[in-house]
Formats: structure tokens, sequence, C-alpha cells
């Protein structure tokens, strides 16, 4: 896996976080995927063809995304119980984490370091189809 994280209560550097903030942003990331992720069952339901054209199959594949909203907002709902447990003092380079992210906009909301100046081509691909 990748590097290890460390948890420091002692020092507070200037590249280190409150884990309980680490663990809010993650838990706002969460939540906006649940929310992304709900929007797009209304999407699927539009695209659906009605009548005789229904594949059963597909059709309860296509009903997993509830699953999928409804454990993205179990895991935000976790981590923002956790975040609000986590002694004060507890403190977390989240950089190297976040260094490790391919889309640069999460990279930057979760690490925190500044997003260099320019086109903002690395912060992710889109395939359109």
């Amino acid at each position: 896996m990748g590097a290890a994280l460390s948890i420091q209560s002692v020092e507070e550097p200037a590249a280190t976080k409150p884990v309980a903030e680490i663990l809010t942003s993650v838990m706002a990331e969460i939540a906006a995927l649940a929310g992304d992720a709900d929007r797009l069952q209304d999407v699927i339901g539009r695209l659906m063809p009605e009548g005789d054209q229904l594949d059963h199959d597909v059709i309860r594949q296509a009903q997993s995304i509830d699953i999928i909203v409804q454990r993205l907002q179990g895991l935000s709902q976790f981590l923002q119980t956790l975040s609000s447990d986590v002694p004060m003092g507890w403190r977390l380079d989240a950089n190297t984490a976040a260094d490790g992210l391919l889309l640069a906009d999460l990279a930057h909301r979760l690490g925190g370091r500044e997003r260099n100046a320019g086109p903002d081509i690395s912060s992710g691909e889109c395939d359109l189809f």
C-alpha cells in the first residue's frame, strides 16, 4: 500500500491538520458522492425503456445504485461521528495521501496544499460516449 501516515499529538508542524478536520473533509466528499449517485438514479430512470422492452436483469442492476447511495450515506454518518470523538490534539499530515490522488481538486480539498496555477487539465479525465 502507500506510505504510512503518522498521528501526532505533541508537536503541530505546519503540514499537519487536526484528524477531526480531515475526517470531516472526507465525510463531506462522501456525502457529495451520495448526492451525485442519488441524482443518477433519476437519470437512469429516464433512460430506461418502457413496456415490453424492459430487461429485468438490467433493471435489477440499475437499482443497485440505491444500495450505493445508502452505503455512501452510512459511511458519511460514520465519519461524522468519528470526527466528533477524535481527541482534539490528534493531528495528521494528509498531504502524502492526497498527493497520490489522481484528481487535483480532490487532492487539494483533502490535503489542503495550494494547487499549481495554470489550466486545470489535471483534475480528471472526461470520456464522452
